[in-house]
């Protein structure tokens, strides 16, 4: 399962042309899709029992409580710079779920961003919610986390930069979960103004799983200029009734893979792009989301989307053996050149203004940007190169073949 790639780049129009090839990737394809649904994560007890372990509860002198009525922001961050003090080369901080014969779940209320260090993991027990409370207009920013987009708004519940070895590893997807408190932001009509539930910037070896995150007020995952990542048995919830929530958004990323879970939101369920921060000076920075792989991932939700973005190429190998719908669009300012692999038994294609005006005046293209074409090879099923101007779908239904080309 491992994609390998080529790259050309044509003058100084910085077009880049990549080449995916995909081997084995169908391997599961007359498997039944496995998704987040009350899987034990073997390895949590583990993870448990190591002696480098802290308990938020109890590991500094005012530990969090979990009663879903204490703000225990601070003591939670306390918890971690004290884990990160005492373990510097591997910490884990974790949430405890009830005891014996307490009801649960144990609720750990947040009023404000919780930054992750380096080296970290925080580990979810069972019937455990970090819940977020935030309300809006809060624009409250930590500075240890990224803006990206978002100047002026606030950073993510979780949220870090330049950070190695990161984790959030619950133990079962269906009651470890991280919640957004979106509710207050989809009343209140500011869909997409909240903070981003989980969302780096500059980092490596990062791993979310056998954890729920539910609620996002704005986009859900949100790694940005990263590489390393590792998504499993995860499930993102949030109501199909609210605009900019992304369920998986990999950004400008390198090495992902997101495997056997369940994506449910507002909008994109997984959202790959190649974009850019607003931060002043950025704008040079075209760095390519590449090496994407996503197996027996089931979107219940929109669609997957391709390309909303495309400072750098994209590139991204999927397999599933359900229906899946591809939307391929592009902001401005686009380089204009993606590269699939998809094996699926059912897919299709919609396409949105791939060739900008931003596009064309970088260099050399090769399609018409006046005729709008769509690329695919009907044995391969690859999809290369797509620089389409105006609206159109392509649908196919096909038995996959053995392997991806």
């Amino acid at each position: 399962k491992k994609c390998t790639m080529t790259s050309n780049r044509v003058g100084l129009a910085m077009l880049v042309v990549l080449s995916t090839r995909c081997t084995k990737c169908t391997a599961h394809d007359t498997v039944s899709l496995r998704v987040a649904q009350g899987v034990q994560n073997p390895r949590w007890a583990a993870i448990a029992g190591g002696d480098n372990v802290c308990d938020v509860k109890t590991f500094t002198e005012h530990g969090a409580l979990g009663d879903n009525h204490t703000d225990d922001t601070q003591a939670i961050k306390a918890t971690i710079a004290a884990c990160h003090r005492s373990f510097p080369d591997g910490a884990v901080v974790l949430f405890p779920g009830p005891r014996a014969g307490q009801p649960g779940p144990v609720v750990y209320r947040i009023t404000a961003s919780i930054p992750l260090v380096s080296n970290l993991t925080l580990l979810l027990g069972a019937n455990v919610v970090i819940q977020s409370s935030t309300l809006p207009p809060y624009a409250v920013q930590d500075p240890a986390c990224p803006t990206l987009y978002w100047a002026t708004g606030p950073t993510a519940v979780l949220c870090g930069t330049n950070l190695t070895n990161v984790a959030v590893i619950g133990a079962d997807p269906k009651t470890s979960i991280v919640d957004g408190g979106g509710w207050p932001w989809y009343k209140n009509g500011t869909y997409g103004q909240g903070p981003r539930l989980f969302e780096v910037a500059w980092t490596s070896n990062i791993t979310l799983s056998h954890v729920g995150f539910h609620n996002s007020p704005a986009w859900t995952v949100h790694p940005t200029f990263s590489t390393g990542i590792l998504a499993e048995w995860i499930e993102i919830l949030n109501p199909r009734f609210t605009p900019n929530t992304d369920g998986f958004d990999p950004d400008s990323c390198t090495d992902v893979v997101l495997r056997d879970s369940i994506i449910d939101t507002g909008d994109d369920g997984i959202s790959i792009k190649s974009s850019n921060s607003s931060e002043p000076g950025s704008h040079h920075i075209q760095m390519p989301c590449s090496n994407i792989h996503i197996y027996r991932t089931k979107i219940l939700s929109r669609n997957y989307c391709i390309g909303s973005a495309t400072y750098g190429y994209l590139s991204a190998c999927f397999q599933t053996p359900h229906r899946v719908l591809f939307r391929i669009l592009t902001a401005n300012l686009v380089n204009g050149v993606v590269w699939l692999s998809v094996a699926s038994t059912m897919w299709s294609w919609r396409t949105a203004r791939l060739a900008t005006t931003s596009a064309r005046a970088r260099g050399p293209s090769n399609t018409n940007p006046t005729s709008p074409t769509l690329v695919r090879s009907e044995t391969t099923r690859t999809v290369g190169c797509a620089s389409v101007a105006s609206h159109q779908t392509r649908t196919s239904n096909h038995t996959p073949a053995t392997s991806c080309p």
